[in-house]
């Protein structure tokens, strides 16, 4: 009885995503893997000018502060580089601020350009420095799902930084809250044996869509049918793709 029910366990932890099923504990710990929220640094040494003319100049002031030494303001640019359905929750940047004049603005951006229509732009979230506020860290929330594809929208993700032509005003980075998801369920069942009302359907037909698994046959998936380490060693390899040599 008591293996049955550790089988029937194993079956149940492949179907919920395999969050930690072999994972080893070293990578667990960095929140590689799992819903969890993690933390995405943009460095601003990664931004780089928006002025094609080369008269910006995106200066390093130490502890990897950087200003706009040039001689107008000028937006510096930084791609976004984080894995498609990522949940995008906060933004924070980090900013030294001495001017009483003048501000550092960042905004998280997203461009979407349609085959045949051309380019639009949507700024989702906006977080600036302030005026003599000296060293700051300043946070927005919001709640974004990033794709980069959509029918005929290609999208690209990135932070705009504003900057004044005032080495007073230091931009260090910004930081994305984000974590993984569970892609949703979708209107109709995969298997006959897990329908739309069972308890593990979005997390099977999430296996399905990843292809991580084709069932058991005839249609059905056995969700309560024994995992063997053969049928493991299976889903682990899909899962993370496993193994292409040098």
């Amino acid at each position: 009885m008591r293996k049955t029910k550790m089988c029937r366990m194993r079956s149940l932890l492949v179907a919920v995503g395999l969050a930690s099923f072999g994972v080893p504990a070293s990578v667990a710990a960095q929140g590689a893997y799992g819903t969890g929220p993690q933390d995405f640094w943009v460095p601003a040494m990664s931004f780089a000018a928006a002025d094609e003319s080369g008269a910006a100049r995106w200066t390093n002031m130490g502890f990897s502060y950087y200003v706009n030494a040039g001689a107008l303001a000028e937006f510096f640019t930084a791609a976004v580089d984080l894995p498609a359905g990522a949940r995008v929750t906060a933004m924070e940047c980090s900013f030294n601020d001495t001017s009483g004049t003048a501000n550092a603005e960042v905004k998280l951006q997203k461009s979407l350009y349609t085959v045949g229509t051309g380019p639009s732009q949507t700024t989702l979230a906006t977080v600036a420095s302030a005026d003599s506020g000296g060293f700051q860290e300043v946070a927005t929330t919001l709640d974004e799902t990033l794709r980069y594809r959509d029918g005929n929208d290609r999208v690209f993700w990135y932070l705009s930084a504003d900057m004044p032509a005032d080495t007073a005003v230091r931009l260090r980075g910004c930081r994305l809250t984000w974590n993984r998801q569970i892609t949703p369920a979708p209107g109709a069942a995969t298997f006959n044996d897990v329908d739309t009302n069972h308890q593990q359907f979005q997390f099977v037909e999430a296996l399905v869509a990843a292809g991580i698994t084709s069932g058991c046959g005839n249609n059905n998936y056995c969700p309560d049918a024994f995992l063997t380490r053969g049928q493991m060693a299976v889903f682990m390899a899909r899962l993370v793709g496993l193994h292409w040599p040098n």
